[in-house]
């Protein structure tokens, strides 16, 4: 019951983070062609900031996808095998999703420590938190496929996420 509880108010406030990322890059794309068209001038750190957010957006939105099982599956093909094989395939797609989760942190962390003492032109912030992106990721991918997949073995349909 803790761990229900706890998973649906991480979702509410990746998704509340997501919805105020969006608006932000809205706001700031908008203001900006309007006063570079309109005024002949812009915001300097609009570019940089927009494309930073729409990076954690991206990132962070897969890993809310990846837990509320919104990704594309295939759900036809499950649905015509016996729950032991169901069971069986989202274990084999779970550990490939593991595999590349832990890839993304490692690949992350370098890339992060590698571009530590770089930063943004404009901004003036570190392109660690670019690349910070794909760690969190990696934590999130993986904490959500091992739930999914503890959702999967512990069903009687072997459908992640509720019965199919």
């Amino acid at each position: 019951m803790f761990l229900k509880s706890l998973t649906h108010w991480i979702n509410k406030g990746l998704e509340l983070f997501l919805v105020v990322c969006l608006a932000i890059m809205a706001i700031l794309v908008f203001a900006n062609v309007v006063l570079r068209y309109g005024f002949d001038s812009g915001i300097a750190v609009s570019e940089e900031l927009a494309r930073l957010l729409f990076v954690w957006l991206i990132f962070l939105g897969a890993v809310l996808a990846t837990r509320q099982h919104a990704h594309i599956a295939f759900n036809s093909f499950l649905a015509k095998r016996t729950p032991t094989c169901r069971k069986l395939l989202v274990a084999i797609s779970s550990l490939l999703m593991l595999v590349g989760g832990v890839i993304f942190v490692i690949g992350g962390w370098k890339q992060t420590l590698i571009n530590m003492d770089n930063s943004y032109p404009v901004l003036g912030i570190s392109y660690a938190w670019l690349y910070g992106t794909a760690i969190v990721f990696g934590v999130g991918l993986v904490l959500s496929t091992i739930l999914n997949l503890w959702e999967s073995v512990t069903s009687p349909t072997g459908f992640p996420g509720g019965d199919e």
